[in-house]
């Protein structure tokens, strides 16, 4: 049975549509990456998927069960601030505990503030926290209530690369031994491509494609390079019609990109009126044969 199932979400705000019927469906278990650019609607669709916003239409389904207050079979860390900044890391997580009900909520807290080594910040505002601590203090919070399903927004943004590091290691941990699913989205896919099962691209109000973290890595190893007339200009239009590439300039002014494929960038270009001076298509090697996580997203 899925944990969770969206079916042709609408959201939108203030007259501008941020989901336009997006839909996705995570299996009980998995680690369900998605990636969008910032503004694609990642927090709108996890504040659904989470039961914080209520879609304009479409359905949703946790366990098999329709949209409702999830209460403990959820934990959610969405938005930014997720958490109450004005009070203290003990006094969130205390807030969390009782308003859902958790048996003995002091020993459950104060465990949680062992386990990822937040005794120090215990009394400190979750406002003048560091990043590193910030995001600890989120991930207790959405573990609270021992969730089947853990909603996490953009969890890496701002930490350095050791808290980084062991941040993935935990979450790799908590699926793995713990049975958790796992829903994250993030800006790009490389950090976390190594504890994925799968990967869905987030554009224009859709989850316009999904990925094992094999095929990802097999699609962003070919690259189409790409020379015209005037490779500004070509550069805004192929990023405008190819939300979910990763399109760079070079030294030699040339366009390379990622997560496409000759035919589609091909039919593009024709539209453009800029001339085509250069259009091949190459294969870097694998990252794996490099030793490396491969690239972001």
């Amino acid at each position: 049975m899925p944990a969770l199932e969206l079916r042709n979400i609408k959201v939108g705000f203030h007259g501008r549509e941020v989901l336009a019927g997006a839909s996705l469906s995570i299996e009980t278990g998995d680690v369900y990456l998605l990636v969008g650019k910032p503004g694609s609607g990642k927090t709108s669709l996890l504040g659904v998927a989470s039961g914080q916003t209520a879609p304009r239409s479409g359905t949703v389904r946790l366990f098999g069960a329709k949209y409702a207050r999830y209460g403990r079979r959820v934990g959610a860390v969405v938005g930014h601030p997720a958490l109450f900044v004005s009070l203290s890391v003990k006094d969130n997580l205390m807030v969390r505990a009782i308003s859902l009900g958790v048996p003995r909520p002091d020993v459950v807290v104060g465990g949680l503030l062992a386990r990822f080594a937040l005794d120090a910040d215990a009394e400190t505002k979750i406002g003048v926290l560091p990043a590193g601590a910030k995001a600890w203090a989120s991930l207790a919070w959405g573990l609270v209530g021992s969730p089947d399903l853990l909603i996490l927004d953009d969890i890496l943004l701002g930490l350095d690369p050791i808290d980084r590091s062991r941040m993935v290691a935990v979450l790799r941990r908590l699926a793995s031994e713990n049975g958790l699913t796992l829903l994250i989205a993030a800006r790009e896919a490389g950090p976390l491509m190594p504890l994925a099962t799968r990967i869905g691209i987030l554009a224009e109000g859709r989850v316009r494609h999904e990925y094992t973290p094999d095929e990802l890595r097999r699609i962003l190893k070919r690259r189409v390079r790409v020379r015209t007339s005037n490779i500004e200009t070509t550069l805004v239009r192929l990023e405008n019609a190819l939300p979910d590439a990763d399109i760079a300039l070079t030294e030699r002014g040339l366009l390379e990109v990622a997560g496409s494929n000759l035919d589609e960038v091909s039919r593009l270009l024709d539209r453009f009126p800029e001339r085509i001076v250069e259009l091949t298509e190459t294969s870097a090697l694998a990252p794996d044969a490099l030793g490396e996580e491969g690239p972001g997203c």
